[in-house]
């Protein structure tokens, strides 16, 4: 997968980021904050990518990225979860 891939996978989990922080703004603000750092991190990291060597130097942000968009999404599912059991469940990437 080229660097335009690599980009274009990362801004659908900025974009699905992005939607949930939106919905669960009112009722989960401070752990929507601390998502939408993390998305910020995300996209600034995004926007480094120029091409393939940036891609290949830069694997360890993007790792640490994506992670902490992760990290921050999963409490906001674990709540909505309890009030609504037909949330799925969070699933992170496993360790690599």
């Amino acid at each position: 997968m080229g660097v335009g891939g690599v980009k274009a996978a990362l801004q659908n989990l900025q974009t699905a980021g992005k939607n949930l922080a939106a919905a669960a703004k009112d009722q989960f603000g401070p752990q929507v904050d601390n998502l939408a750092t993390a998305l910020g991190s995300l996209r600034t990291t995004i926007e480094s990518l120029t091409d393939q060597s940036s891609l290949s130097s830069k694997l360890g942000a993007l790792t640490a990225s994506v992670s902490a968009v992760e990290q921050a999404a999963v409490p906001i599912m674990d709540s909505a979860r309890a009030d609504c059991p037909s949330v799925p469940p969070a699933e992170l990437a496993p360790p690599s």
